[in-house]
C-alpha cells in the first residue's frame, strides 16, 4: 500500500534515533574534550525523528511532529529541548546535554527553519469513509470494513483526532445508544432511519459539495403560540454522541454573538463539527450560511486571519428549543436538515430513568465496544442511503405560525372553511378573491394585527399559508383590480378521504 513516506522509507519507528546524523562535534584540544553543537545539524536531528511546521494561508505556523508516518500531534517549544535530553540519554553522553544546556539552542530562527509540511487530509470520498481508533483507521464503505495500519494511510490525521479507544469487532444490537436513537425516533422506523443517516452524515469527514447541509436537532413540541420551550428531550446526548468519534468544537448559543469576529477563535486544525449548543429564538441561521456552504474564515486574537477550505472546514450542528430562522426561501431549505427529537425523554423517563445509569459517563468497556460497531453501521448506513431528510411533524406549521401570525391563519381558515362567498362560477374548488378588499376584511376582524402589515406583507403571508395547505395560488390584475386565485381543490379530496 502507498504511503506517506515522509520520514525513513522503511516506516521503521521501534528506534526514533536510529540513523540519526549527531549535532555535536567532539575534539581534543590541550588534553581535554571539546564539545561543540552545530546548528544547521540539530535542526536536521530534529527533523530526522520527526518534527516540522504546518503554515497555514496566512502565514501563520505551529510544530508539529509526525508520528508512525501519517499522525500529526501539534507541540511546543519545549519539546524539543526534550528530545535532546532523551537522545543525549539514549547515547549516555551526559556532558553532551550539559554543553546543550550551556548556550540557547530553541529560538525562534531555528524551528522557523524546519521543513514546511503540507498535511493533506484524507476524508474519503463519497463512497468511502474513515473513522481512526487507537489500535486501527476502519476504512468503511457501504458493505466492507477494512483495517489500516497508522504507518501504511496514505494521508494524515491529526493527534487529536484519534478516538481513544481500541475498535474490538462485536455486535451492536444490544447498544444503549441504539435503544436511546430508537427512543428518540418516537419508535418510528422511518425516524429512526432518518437520525441514523444524519449522524452518519455528521461523522463522515467528507464533505460533499451538492450535499453541505447544517443538522439542526429541535424538539417535537414548541409552544410557538405562548412561546415556551423547555428542552430536556435528549438532543444534547445526539452531540455528545458525535462527540466521543469526532473532535468538536462547542460553542455556547446563549450567549453567542453571530456577529463576534472572534466567535470561532477556539477553532482549530483537529476539530471536525462545530456545535451550536441551546441557540436562542434569534439565532440568525443566515449569518452562519458562508460556514456551511463555504470557505471557512475566522479570526483569532493578534493572529492573521485564517481561511480553512469548504473541502476541510468542520461541519455544522445546531441544538435549539426555538424554531431556527433564517432568511427562507430555497436559500435556507438547501443548507439544512431539521430533525425533530421525540419528547419522550421529557414527558416520560429521562435517559437515566430509562437505561438506569448516565449514557456514556458509566458505561464499562463492553457497552463502549457496542457503542463503536453501532457507529460503524451508523457509516455504512449513511454510505449505502444518503442523507435521508424526516417528515415533519410540527416544525413546518410552527415556523408558519412564526413567519405570519396565529390571527392571520385563524382568519384564512375561516375563509377556506366557507369558500362559497368567493367560488369563481360554475366552479366548486377555485377561488377568485379581491385583495384589497380581503386586507381590509382582515383589518376589520384582525385590527391588532392588521395594522402591523402591509399589503406586501399580506400577500406573502397568503403565499406562505397556501405553500403550507398545498393550495396552488394565481395572483393577476383585472379592471385595475389585484386579485389572488385559490384552487382548493386537494383539500376538498383531503377532507373526502378522511370522511371515507
Amino acid at each position: 500500500m502507498e504511503t506517506n513516506n515522509l520520514l525513513n522509507p522503511d516506516g521503521n519507528f521501534n528506534d526514533r534515533y536510529e540513523g540519526v546524523i549527531p549535532f555535536f562535534k567532539e575534539e581534543v584540544k590541550n588534553g581535554r574534550i571539546e564539545i561543540s553543537i552545530n546548528n544547521k545539524m540539530l535542526i536536521l536531528f530534529w527533523e530526522k525523528i520527526g518534527y516540522r511546521k504546518v503554515v497555514d494561508e496566512s502565514g501563520n505556523y505551529i510544530l508539529v511532529l509526525i508520528k508512525n508516518n501519517s499522525i500529526v500531534g501539534e507541540v511546543k517549544e519545549h519539546m524539543l529541548r526534550t528530545e535532546v535530553r532523551k537522545y543525549t540519554e539514549y547515547i549516555q553522553k551526559d556532558d553532551i546535554w550539559d554543553a546543550f544546556l550551556k548556550s540557547e539552542f530553541i529560538v525562534k530562527r531555528n524551528f522557523e527553519s524546519f521543513q514546511t509540511i503540507d498535511v493533506k487530509r484524507n476524508n474519503g470520498n463519497k463512497e468511502v469513509g474513515y473513522l481512526f481508533y487507537k489500535n486501527v483507521i476502519l476504512k468503511v464503505t457501504k458493505t466492507n470494513i477494512d483495517f489500516i495500519e497508522y504507518k501504511d494511510f496514505l494521508g494524515f490525521v491529526w493527534e487529536k483526532e484519534i478516538i481513544q479507544r481500541d475498535f474490538i469487532v462485536d455486535d451492536f444490537r444490544e447498544s444503549i445508544f441504539f435503544k436511546f436513537l430508537y427512543k428518540i425516533a418516537n419508535e418510528d422506523e422511518d425516524r429512526f432511519r432518518s437520525i441514523n443517516s444524519i449522524i452518519g452524515y455528521l461523522i463522515h469527514s467528507y464533505k460533499d459539495p451538492s450535499l453541505s447541509k447544517a443538522i439542526i436537532l429541535m424538539d417535537s413540541e414548541i409552544d410557538v403560540e405562548f412561546d415556551e420551550a423547555n428542552g430536556g428531550t435528549g438532543k444534547s446526548l445526539i452531540a455528545k454522541a458525535i462527540e466521543q468519534v469526532l473532535p468538536m468544537l462547542f460553542i455556547d448559543g446563549k450567549t453567542i454573538k453571530i456577529s463576534d469576529k472572534f466567535r470561532l477563535s477556539g477553532l482549530n486544525n483537529h476539530h471536525r463539527i462545530i456545535f451550536f449548543d441551546d441557540v436562542r429564538k434569534d439565532f440568525d441561521f443566515e449569518a452562519i450560511y458562508p460556514l456551511i456552504t463555504g470557505d471557512l474564515c475566522f479570526e483569532k486574537k493578534y493572529k492573521n486571519a485564517v481561511v480553512i477550505p469548504s473541502s476541510d472546514s468542520p461541519k455544522i450542528l445546531i441544538s435549539s428549543n426555538y424554531v431556527v430562522k433564517g432568511g427562507g426561501g430555497n436559500a435556507e431549505k438547501r443548507r439544512k436538515v431539521e430533525y425533530e427529537v421525540s419528547s419522550y425523554f421529557k414527558n416520560v423517563l429521562t435517559p437515566e430513568e430509562e437505561f438506569g445509569h448516565q449514557l456514556f459517563r458509566d458505561w464499562n468497556k463492553d457497552e463502549w465496544v457496542k457503542f463503536d460497531n453501532f457507529i460503524v453501521k451508523i457509516l455504512q448506513f449513511y454510505l449505502k442511503y444518503g442523507l435521508i431528510e424526516p417528515k415533519s411533524i410540527n416544525i413546518d406549521f410552527n415556523r408558519l405560525k412564526l413567519e405570519t401570525s396565529i390571527d392571520f391563519m385563524d382568519f384564512m381558515d375561516s375563509i377556506i372553511s366557507k369558500p362559497e362567498f368567493y367560488l369563481k362560477q360554475g366552479s366548486t374548488e377555485i377561488l377568485i378573491i379581491d385583495k384589497n378588499k380581503l386586507f381590509d376584511n382582515f383589518n376589520n376582524k384582525k385590527p391588532n394585527t392588521g395594522k402591523r402589515i402591509t399589503p406586501i406583507i399580506f400577500k406573502k403571508w397568503i403565499d406562505k399559508y397556501c405553500n403550507y395547505y398545498q393550495i396552488p395560488t394565481n395572483h393577476y390584475k383585472s379592471n385595475g383590480n389585484v386579485f389572488v386565485e385559490l384552487n382548493i381543490s386537494n383539500l376538498i379530496r383531503n377532507e373526502s378521504n378522511v370522511e371515507d
